[in-house]
């Protein structure tokens, strides 16, 4: 609605809150934009690549766990010395 912005901005003048006004860039972005963001760790059924600093191994590998757990195992793995581990 043009001009709605301006409105608000008015409205708000006298009470000293100040208004940001900022176009939207296009219109995909307003009808598209509204995935959640999820954290890597957070993320299950992925392939990953760990360049390990503690063993200095690389291991390529897929898993249905979180990535945090699957992470987690690797290092406690390096701490065990865990000869049954593939890292």
């Amino acid at each position: 609605m043009r001009g709605t912005s301006e409105a608000t901005e008015r409205l708000l003048e006298p009470l000293d809150i100040r208004v940001a006004l900022k176009p939207i860039g296009t219109l995909s972005f307003a009808l598209f934009n509204d995935k959640d963001h999820v954290n890597h760790y957070e993320q299950s059924r992925v392939v990953y690549d760990i360049s390990c600093m503690g063993c200095d191994k690389e291991y390529i590998d897929k898993t249905s766990k979180l990535m945090r757990t699957r992470l987690s195992e690797h290092k406690l793995a390096l701490k065990r010395a865990d000869p049954r581990s593939q890292v």
